[in-house]
């Protein structure tokens, strides 16, 4: 990509159009430097400290980097803007993609599932503006991910079919919580002894350039803690692990304006962005930047506190009907299919409908949450969430002949294992919101930075939300997790034979 954007401005101008939006920014620590990157070295910087490997982010991907850099003989140490370790992974599902695990063999006896099917699916999911060769690394590789995570104890003990995969390849352990898998991570981590700095915030990078090649480094970050502003010298690298910018509405209107006015999935103070715009004002590329991802089922229940509602209620068997009670679209399609689907339907929300077949277990934590209607019949449920059920009656008969079939002539469903027959029923009202930004700072397969010459940034590195290029115009369900603890686990070991 060139220093365009995709929507024709140059970084300086959005750089400079960003400096009145951005939460938490002054206007000064947007204005593109002038001397980024410009001859010098770290030799004439004054630090305050000098630190082995720097990590930017707590979440998946920098705690995977803190275990690997730590295991490939670095001492790094994480810094993170918050208060708690895990970022917006603590918000996930802990859906994870792979083929040809052993879990996949060995306990559900899945063996028609293969890493080109993988990435086949990941390419055509993102409309082929994917870079092919971060998919095939990433599908090639996340195998060895989940035999990791395994390893470690991650209890996976589901597997199904995300929207827009062929095979049951989504892997989650039974709570599917993010948190918990947070936690494992984060364990190890502080068993092998990783430092981790809380409300210790990256603003700046700190680059430099060599006179007689043009290479450029990465010497260390300017932070800010508790105790005032701080240089900090990065004797190996950083791993930028950041997230994305998903809960910064000033990012999204200025890459995608028709998403002006959603809500968002993540945290408030999590997903802003800011280490993409240091990165970006300090000469380094972008890829896919305007790709923003609406997830299709945000709970939308007035006066409720609302939340994402799980892909995997529809990958259990949930199906989602409009207000007329009549269904409207392929449940398990890609992510921007179903919210545009959505979005077309009168008042531009929708049901979940579910049932005791397709019982799922995060639906007692959404009942507590008062986002459920309940009912022992299908009347009884259409009647508390105003639906009509004569109508509804009439659709849930159509689906399960197809169940029973095994095949949906009209919308083409691809696992019909479960009808929806006996109470008690579940309808949870949802609607799209902002999930995921595909795109970020670019990389290459080592995980390497790239500049916008093309060039790598010595000792520059990045895995997870923050990077651009893997998940093409949209992300498939299950995709984000291998993304971050895959590309985590190379960037550690790459950066680890960086020299001192």
């Amino acid at each position: 990509m060139s220093n365009k954007s995709e929507k024709g401005i140059t970084r300086k101008q959005f750089l400079k159009g960003m400096a009145a939006g951005v939460a938490g920014l002054t206007a000064a620590s947007i204005a593109p430097k002038a001397n980024a990157g410009l001859f010098g070295g770290s030799k004439k910087e004054k630090w305050d400290e000098e630190l082995d490997t720097i990590i930017i982010g707590s979440g998946f991907a920098g705690l995977t980097a803190a275990i690997f850099s730590k295991e490939n003989g670095g001492n790094p140490v994480v810094l993170e803007k918050r208060s708690l370790i895990g970022g917006n992974s603590v918000l996930s599902t802990a859906w994870l993609n792979a083929a040809e695990t052993s879990i996949q063999r060995e306990k559900f006896g899945i063996t028609n599932d293969t890493h080109e099917l993988h990435y086949q699916d990941t390419l055509k999911g993102g409309d082929y503006k994917n870079d092919p060769v971060l998919v095939r690394e990433l599908t090639d590789k996340v195998t060895e991910s989940v035999e990791w995570l395994k390893g470690l104890g991650a209890p996976f003990s589901k597997i199904t079919m995300l929207g827009g995969a062929s095979r049951k390849r989504a892997h989650a352990p039974s709570d599917e919580y993010g948190g918990g898998l947070v936690k494992l991570l984060y364990s190890r981590a502080k068993a092998l002894d990783v430092e981790f700095r809380k409300k210790t915030k990256v603003i700046d990078f700190v680059v430099s350039q060599d006179e007689k090649t043009g290479m450029r480094t990465l010497d260390g970050v300017v932070v800010e803690d508790g105790e005032g502003t701080k240089r900090l010298k990065a004797k190996k690298a950083v791993i930028i692990a950041a997230g994305g910018f998903g809960a910064n509405a000033e990012l999204v209107k200025r890459y995608d304006p028709s998403l002006v006015g959603y809500e968002t999935t993540n945290f408030k103070d999590a997903s802003t962005g800011e280490v993409m715009i240091s990165a970006m004002e300090n000469g380094v590329d972008t890829s896919g930047i305007n790709y923003i991802q609406i997830h299709p089922t945000f709970s939308n229940t007035p006066g409720k506190n609302n939340i994402l509602i799980t892909e995997g209620l529809r990958g259990e068997g949930f199906i989602l009907v409009n207000t007329n009670g009549e269904r409207f679209v392929q449940d398990l399609d890609r992510r921007d299919v179903v919210s545009a689907a959505i979005l077309a339907q009168p008042g531009k929300y929708a049901y979940l409908i579910g049932s005791k077949e397709t019982y799922h277990p995060k639906v007692e934590a959404y009942k507590k949450s008062g986002l459920v209607f309940e009912g022992e019949t299908l009347k009884e449920v259409a009647e508390k969430a105003g639906l009509d059920p004569v109508v509804l009656a009439a659709t849930l008969k159509e689906y399960n002949g197809y169940v029973k079939a095994g095949k949906d002539p009209v919308y083409a469903r691809k696992n019909l294992e479960r009808p929806l027959l006996t109470g008690p029923f579940y309808v949870i009202r949802v609607k799209p919101a902002i999930h995921h930004t595909m795109g970020g700072v670019r990389i290459n397969t080592k995980g390497q930075v790239i500049d916008l010459d093309g060039n790598v940034i010595k000792g520059m590195y990045a895995a997870g939300e923050c990077t651009g290029g893997i998940h093409g115009t949209n992300r498939l369900g299950g995709n984000a997790v291998g993304d971050c603890v895959t590309f985590g686990r190379i960037a550690a070991q790459n950066a680890a034979k960086e020299q001192a």
